[in-house]
């Protein structure tokens, strides 16, 4: 018996190391983001950066308000990953893998994490901006293996309601006091693409909470509070994916899985 199970762990063993060779080890990449935030280096950072975020990387980005947090939790780092997690997102009818690198703990009880995606076994690039911090409860839900193939398919959506049945049960308001209620899709895209330095936020609000965006120079922010807290997504988002969070808030998909989240 001793044996056999001895010749079932050595199978097991390598056929988890060919499925993680096919997809390649995001470690190394994630101790080079790490490492990009500890010593400042724009250049490494640049290397694994997706087009995303490449035009912000520019002299002085380790200054901003958005890169001095991340320099702060990577400047102690010793070197090591403490284990990696995995979590398959759905956007825009792709299914992109995300990978979580705990490479530190806060005093807040959050986690350090290098984030990391990669698209159809592409060589793996920094999600967002490569690093941030997560509750920890939720890196911890986090997979510990990455989702096989058919696990990776995105779900077929359930049929959805027509672009101008009204959506009972939600409300409106914008910075420009304009509110309704029960929108329409065709309403809500038409309200986003109004969105200007005047007009400049739009709430949507449901029975559990709300979800909400604001324009700025990198793109739309989008915020959500549902009774635990203000979150705030870590990507800056595109008129095409606002749309397509909004909407699945509409049709109570998983829009949570379209980003990951900061508690702020």
């Amino acid at each position: 018996m001793k044996n056999f199970i001895s010749t079932l762990s050595s199978v097991l063993f390598v056929f988890a190391s060919s499925f993680l060779f096919a997809q390649g080890n995001p470690e190394p990449v994630a101790k080079e983001i790490i490492k990009a935030y500890q010593k400042q280096d724009l250049n490494l950072l640049k290397v694994h950066a997706t087009a995303m975020v490449l035009n912000g990387l520019v002299d002085g980005y380790f200054q901003t308000n958005d890169a001095k947090p991340l320099v702060d939790m990577a400047a102690d780092w010793d070197g090591k990953i403490t284990e990696i997690r995995y979590k398959r997102i759905s956007i825009m009818g792709t299914s992109p893998l995300l990978a979580f690198a705990h490479f530190g703990d806060l005093p807040n009880g959050k986690v350090k994490v290098a984030t990391l995606t990669s698209l159809n076994e592409s060589p793996w690039k920094a999600f967002t901006l490569g690093v941030a911090d997560m509750d920890k409860e939720e890196f911890l839900s986090l997979s510990t293996v990455i989702p096989t193939e058919q696990e990776s398919k995105p779900k077929p959506k359930p049929a959805a309601k027509g672009p101008d049945t009204p959506f009972k049960g939600f409300s409106v308001e914008m910075a420009s006091g304009e509110t309704f209620s029960n929108p329409s899709l065709n309403k809500l895209k038409a309200s986003l693409k109004s969105l200007d330095d005047d007009n400049f936020f739009l709430i949507l609000n449901s029975s559990k909470g709300f979800l909400q965006t604001t324009i700025s120079e990198q793109g739309f922010i989008v915020q959500h509070n549902h009774g635990d807290g203000m979150f705030e997504a870590n990507s800056y988002f595109t008129f095409e994916m606002l749309v397509d969070i909004f909407e699945k808030y509409l049709n109570n998909e998983d829009w949570k899985g379209v980003d990951s989240w900061v508690s702020m």
